[in-house]
């Protein structure tokens, strides 16, 4: 019997849930997703975990408000 959990690169889980690796972290953070250390340097999140988050709450802002981290000059700054 195959036990094995396919575990994603955060870079992978941000690319499914259509955001930022910053994301990953803060929804992790908020108890969304979990985390799971590979060694010292990599960090894995469960893809059921990913699923189930798109699943069961899709009702969850995974985006930032617009303009929330603009550095950009209003357009009528002169």
């Amino acid at each position: 019997m195959n036990n094995r959990t396919e575990l994603v690169t955060l870079k992978e889980a941000a690319r499914q849930l259509a955001v930022c690796r910053t994301t990953v972290y803060r929804l992790a953070w908020a108890g969304k997703l979990r985390l799971f250390r590979i060694g010292a340097r990599s960090t894995r999140v469960r893809a059921a975990d990913i699923e189930a988050l798109l699943t069961n709450a899709p009702e969850i802002n995974l985006r930032a408000p617009s303009g929330a981290h603009s550095d950009a000059a209003p357009a009528d700054a002169a």
